[in-house]
């Protein structure tokens, strides 16, 4: 639980925001949110925020030359979804890219990131029940 509440603290709605205050509750959400989306995206070197908006928003499968990461000198190669693996050469890459091991590891990774959206969801839902619970006990005074 304290991993989740640390995940979303950043996003999480302030119930005592003062309606004079020189942003709005919305925005501040709005900022908050922005942020959180700024510090979990990871555009990975070489590539600029265009195309890692375009590529990333979807839940399909990446490209081989996002999955794969060469290392400095492109010698050795590293695999994201399976940081275990390296890989000297292109056919050792593509060996290990038609392997299951790293079918199971992608298809984990995307069902994992799948869960993680269904979660910030579910809290953002309760965060705004909350949010209308407390400004009808406002509004009731």
């Amino acid at each position: 639980m304290f991993k989740r509440a640390h995940l979303y603290a950043c996003t999480a709605p302030v119930p005592g925001a003062d309606a004079d205050d020189a942003y709005g509750y919305e925005e501040l959400t709005e900022i908050a949110g922005r942020e959180q989306a700024k510090r979990i995206k990871r555009i990975p070197k070489g590539r600029n925020d265009e195309e890692a908006t375009k590529g990333d928003t979807s839940a399909e499968p990446k490209k081989d030359e996002d999955v794969i990461q060469w290392m400095p000198g492109n010698k050795v190669a590293k695999c994201k979804f399976c940081p275990q693996k390296t890989m000297l050469n292109q056919d050792a890459v593509q060996k290990h890219l038609d392997s299951k091991a790293h079918k199971r590891a992608e298809k984990r990774a995307l069902s994992r990131k799948k869960d993680a959206e269904d979660m910030r969801e579910q809290f953002m839902r309760r965060m705004e029940a909350v949010e209308e619970k407390a400004i009808k006990a406002i509004a009731q005074q």
